[in-house]
């Protein structure tokens, strides 16, 4: 169960990745167009997507699905890595 209030040391967990995020935005390594602790949501977001999916989605895995844990990692990193790339210069 999620508390309906924040916990101080989870917060201070939460707070040293958002400032990661935030530096490494100032520096050009990730997109800056989303605020910091939005993409971290939206990261999480990405991770847990298929633990919350719903079962009858979930039944489609056979058919449409990965197959194996490193299939379903590489493609949440792939997922990761597009949502948190900064754009590209126009050639």
């Amino acid at each position: 169960m999620e508390r309906e209030q924040s916990f101080e040391p989870e917060v201070a967990g939460y707070r040293a990745r958002v400032v990661a995020i935030a530096a490494a935005q100032q520096a050009g390594k990730l997109r800056n167009d989303i605020p910091p602790a939005e993409l971290m949501a939206m990261v999480i977001g990405v991770v847990i997507s298929w633990d919350s999916a719903a079962w009858s989605l979930k039944a489609l895995q056979p058919e449409f699905g990965f197959h194996d844990l490193a299939s379903r990692r590489a493609a949440v990193v792939s997922a990761v890595a597009g949502l948190v790339q900064p754009p590209q210069p126009n050639s």
